[in-house]
């Protein structure tokens, strides 16, 4: 699916879907740092889509964010849920592992309560972000966020898995900055990007520090991914969940 976006000129085309790359046993993650949110509502109800990872936060907490389209019909849900809601209609979100097989963290309700979908941002991409409280233990590795808007051709890695993939890791994908603002950063990809429902994956620079959220891929060939910088995902943060 096509999403039309502004982004400076506010003339951009977002495909929804996301990269992946081989990713070689990753110990400085500590482990693999994202999985696949099945949220769960009020009414029981599930609905499992794209990617989701956690971060460490102030006083000891540990969060897990996600991109709100996937709570809509980008996602495959039938209507948006009203942002307003995001607190009491979701109760908690699975954590799964790439696989699908197992749970490996419990999110409790959202911590945020507005959102705006990638395909409305009108080129501010900050607005498609959930964020969920984690257990202080869990057994999804949290990143640490560095804020900082990084300079053009700086190198950076998506972290995503192809749905029928049969490995257990998390595939890397390398690709260098293309450009970076507060309101969004553009990547452009060593090779074309295979993996589809990546949307929320985390975007790491060469220390494994999060630099910002995947939130579409921008051409047919699947080179150029659009994505949440960590600056704008941190001042989100502070405004909704603060310290």
């Amino acid at each position: 699916m096509r999403i039309k976006l502004s982004l400076l000129k506010h003339l951009m085309a977002l495909i929804l879907g996301v990269t992946a790359f081989a990713l070689p046993a990753c110990a400085q993650y500590g482990g693999i740092p994202v999985g696949i949110p099945k949220f769960v509502f009020k009414d029981g109800q599930t609905h499992m889509a794209g990617k989701a990872f956690g971060v460490n936060w102030f006083k000891g907490r540990k969060l897990l964010i996600a991109p709100y389209h996937l709570l809509g019909p980008a996602g495959g849900f039938g209507h948006y849920v009203d942002p307003r809601n995001l607190p009491t209609e979701i109760t908690a979100v699975n954590v799964m592992d790439l696989q699908r097989r197992q749970v490996v963290a419990t999110a409790g309700h959202a911590l945020t309560s507005w959102a705006c979908p990638v395909e409305r941002s009108n080129g501010d991409l900050g607005g498609d972000l959930m964020a969920f409280e984690l257990p202080g233990r869990c057994n999804l590795p949290v990143l640490t966020i560095a804020p900082p808007l990084l300079p053009a051709k700086t190198k950076v890695w998506v972290l995503t898995k192809t749905n029928n993939s049969t490995g257990t890791t998390a595939d890397r994908y390398a690709g260098e900055v293309t450009s970076c603002y507060r309101t969004a950063m553009v990547l452009k990809m060593d090779q074309v990007v295979d993996a589809a429902a990546s949307s929320g994956s985390p975007v790491v620079n060469d220390k494994g520090q999060m630099v910002g959220m995947m939130v579409g891929t921008m051409d047919d060939a699947r080179r150029n991914v659009a994505c949440i910088p960590a600056q704008n995902i941190y001042e989100r943060l502070l405004k909704e969940v603060g310290q």
